[in-house]
């Protein structure tokens, strides 16, 4: 979400959105939620039209996903066994229980689901979806 936002991410995100042109993209409301209250860190009121733009991109350009019920308890379990971050919680819930992908470099998340035995094969780095798309061509 913060590179349409026009927040530098760094090289290694930045490469990815590139692919994105090759599959669909999903993203949760409270995705731009997260942004923006990261962005209220490092950016000026003076960037909020390019701001406006991103969000209007986002939403044309992704699908929106609504996480299903049972995500939200998935969620708040995951909270409570460790991950102290509920909306990664949320976004890696819901794609266990809808069957998708989540494409994160949040190690710190990785690293919770290795030890609670999180199913973290639906979890991929920007250079494993790199690699998945080269092998599917």
């Amino acid at each position: 979400m913060l590179p349409a936002l026009r927040v530098d991410v760094g090289e290694r995100v930045a490469s990815t959105i590139e692919l994105f042109k090759q599959v669909e993209v999903f993203y949760l409301e409270v995705s731009l939620l997260e942004a923006i209250w990261k962005l209220l860190r490092v950016a000026s009121e003076k960037v909020l039209d390019r701001v406006e733009e991103g969000l209007k991109a986002i939403r044309e350009t992704y699908s929106l996903l609504e996480p299903p019920p049972e995500a939200f308890i998935d969620a708040y379990c995951m909270f409570w066994a460790g991950c102290r971050n509920y909306i990664d919680c949320l976004l890696y819930s819901t794609a266990w229980r809808t069957g998708l992908l989540l494409l994160t470099i949040d190690q710190s998340l990785v690293s919770f689901l290795l030890e609670k035995s999180y199913p973290a094969e639906l979890v991929i780095s920007p250079e494993k979806l790199q690699r998945l798309l080269r092998e599917s061509q």
